[in-house]
């Protein structure tokens, strides 16, 4: 068998063995992957004017292209592999112009490498595979005049497809046209390319892309990955430069060219494996695990591996929680799973940092099954600001239909129909809308949940919860996630027992099991024992007073966690007790923001509750006392407001307004 059939052979065995790897291992990087905006292609010339703002854009639309296919894991990651081997193979073929009996090592590593990269989620396969292409045509072309009109032809593409893959390439033709003789006898043109090279960023930002230097320097490549990911980049960068040099190992000479191939494909092996390992992200895979379950909807399975394996991660819990509320369990086991980031995991977060914004699809998931299609709007609409997706365009899609807001929502559609996956859900929808009887129709279940009463969503999924409750009483799923936020928000208890109400109004015939630990926690609170508290179940009593025992017997936070969990661990008292959420808590500041919208509206009744809540949560608000006295006072109830006066002037002894404020409740009330 010749060389080149035996690397042939081998890579095809890669080929094969890293399809297999990539979908075993590395496939939750293609599911995650094709959620995010930069897997978003869109066939057309408009979408592919988008990618002329700079040098290198045009590699990144080549990228986008391959990533779609990523709809169905296999072929993303069939996609990813081929490209790997399709790198080892131009390898090698540059390694064959460079030595006569090129070594396995310099087929098979760079695909590796490639391979490695992908699974960190590198944008480098089309640029690499672009670089070492170019630099095969040079090597076959030779350094003549042929080969040097090639070399700054070349050069020039590279950089306008490319950017700053544009570099390697250039270091490797400086590297080779200085070798030996050729170089003292070529000085011109090395100077002359150099100049060349170093020319195109400045051209770039002077005159042809209106961008930055630092842009035209290093676009599309920013190196903020990993040491590893820098190391394999370096590694296909000084392979080229390497395989020049003659190197002392002599594995052929010394164990014969079976026990050679054998040793270094052992080697090869081996390397891959490390290389493979380190790349692994095991709580991207352990999401990937979730998020797969969550999109088919399998609450059972997702429990299923929640209870056996249960993870510290945030979307993890938001995935658990999601199943819970689908199942009608949330507030009857909530707490026997993980509950460690609060509220934050019950609801992610509606900040507008890119960490939460990749996040955002799933809020605004939650948000339209619960029927505020102004919130499930504005969740995909700010994870636009990432850029367009296909998740978050079928969803600004959806919520205009059931808005009725039928023009905006074909223009999403129009945008969908020129994709590769979703143009068939595209044009269905858009069948529809163009007959009134019909489109009217569309996702009525959705329009009978939406809100008539729009509270500011910048003030959380606190204010959507209640909005969408104020409308639609008997809405199960937004009652749940309400009590279940108060539950998870513990300054937020005194707002639930306030509300308590909503849990009938839900359809609830008994208390659910956690309610029911919270109320006889609320009643030693409020300095009772709730023997009094009705829908109590006896079994829950008594464990309940099992708890406040061996309860006391704890010195600290950290001690009561550690001898209660075995037996208490998944009910609320021990989680109120014992566990500190680290996600965030209504701020004392949103109160006072929510008890303002509901006093404008004439709900007084409502304004206290909020600016009570406001007074209790830490940290302390001064502004808090101030309404809520105001509310009083409004309310007639001045000896209370008067009290709340006095806190005010006690923070700020100089504030007339507050005095005058204090004097008016004096006189209005008894005394």
């Amino acid at each position: 068998m010749s060389s080149l059939s035996r690397h042939l052979a081998i890579l095809s065995g890669f080929l094969l063995c890293a399809w297999a790897v990539c979908a075993w291992w590395f496939g939750y990087v293609t599911q995650l992957q094709y959620e995010s905006p930069d897997s978003f292609f869109m066939f057309g010339s408009q979408f592919l004017q988008q990618w002329a703002a700079r040098p290198g854009d045009l590699t990144l639309y080549a990228t986008r292209f391959l990533r779609q296919f990523s709809h169905y894991t296999w072929l993303g990651t069939l996609v990813a592999a081929t490209a790997a081997t399709a790198l080892g193979l131009v390898a090698h073929l540059v390694a064959r112009r460079l030595r006569p009996e090129p070594s396995v090592l310099h087929t098979v590593l760079p695909a590796v490498a490639l391979l490695v990269l992908h699974a960190r989620g590198g944008d480098l396969a089309v640029g690499a595979l672009l670089c070492y292409a170019l630099f095969l045509g040079y090597l076959t072309l030779g350094s003549g005049p042929a080969g040097r009109a090639y070399t700054v032809a070349a050069t020039v593409i590279l950089y306008v497809i490319g950017g700053a893959f544009a570099w390697p390439f250039a270091l490797w033709i400086l590297a080779y046209e200085s070798r030996g003789r050729q170089g003292r006898d070529n000085l011109g043109f090395r100077a002359a390319y150099l100049a060349l090279t170093l020319c195109l960023p400045w051209v770039a930002y002077r005159w042809l892309y209106g961008i930055s230097l630092s842009v035209a320097l290093r676009h599309p490549i920013y190196p903020a990955g990993s040491a590893l990911e820098l190391c394999l980049g370096l590694y296909l960068v000084l392979l080229p430069l390497a395989l020049a040099r003659r190197w002392p190992w002599a594995l052929q000479s010394r164990l014969g060219p079976g026990r050679a191939l054998a040793a270094t494909l052992s080697a090869t092996a081996v390397a891959a494996a490390v290389l493979l390992g380190l790349s692994h992200d095991a709580g991207s895979a352990e999401v990937a695990r979730y998020h797969r379950l969550y999109r088919a909807r399998q609450w059972d399975s997702l429990l299923e591996m929640a209870r056996s394996d249960p993870s510290p991660s945030g979307m993890s819990q938001f995935f658990t929680n999601f199943a819970l509320a689908q199942k009608g369990q949330l507030l009857e086991q909530m707490f026997t799973y993980p509950q460690q980031y609060g509220t934050g995991g019950l609801v992610l977060s509606f900040s507008t940092s890119d960490e939460h914004l990749s996040r955002a699809m799933y809020a605004s998931d939650l948000f339209f099954e619960m029927g505020h299609t102004n919130a499930a709007f504005r969740l995909a609409y700010n994870q636009r600001n990432l850029g367009r997706s296909y998740a978050n365009l079928r969803r600004m899609a959806e919520c205009n239909i059931a808005n009725g807001s039928y023009e905006i929502a074909a223009k999403y559609l129009h945008m969908l129909e020129k994709t590769l996956y979703h143009r068939e859900y595209a044009r269905h929808y858009l069948r529809l809308l163009a007959d009134p009887t019909t489109a009217d129709t569309c996702l009525a279940a959705v329009r009978r949940l939406r809100p008539s009463l729009e509270l500011d969503l910048g003030l959380g999924a606190y204010a959507a919860l209640v909005s969408l409750l104020e409308t639609q009483p008997g809405n199960r799923l937004a009652a749940d996630y309400l009590v279940a936020w108060c539950l998870l928000d513990k300054d937020a208890l005194p707002t639930l027992i306030a509300s308590w109400p909503r849990l009938g109004q839900a359809g609830y015939r008994t208390v659910p099991v956690h309610c029911q630990e919270a109320l006889l926690l609320w009643g030693q609170l409020a300095g009772g024992d709730g023997a009094d508290l009705p829908g109590i179940d006896p079994p829950v009593r008594e464990r309940f007073a099992r708890f406040g025992q061996q309860l006391r017997g704890f010195a600290d936070r950290a001690s009561a966690a550690t001898g209660l969990e075995e037996s208490f661990g998944g009910t609320y008292m021990y989680y109120y007790a014992a566990v500190e959420p680290t996600g965030p808590r209504t701020r004392p500041v949103t109160w006072v923001r929510l008890g303002n919208e509901y006093r404008i509206r004439g709900r007084a009744d409502e304004a206290l509750i909020c600016y009570r809540q406001a007074v209790a949560t830490p940290p302390r608000y001064g502004a808090a006392h101030l309404y809520l006295a105001d509310a009083l006072t409004a309310a007639g109830r001045t000896a209370e407001a008067a009290s709340h006066y006095r806190q005010v002037l006690q923070r700020d002894p100089a504030t007339g307004q507050m005095r005058v404020r204090l004097d008016q409740a004096w006189n209005l009330g008894s005394h």
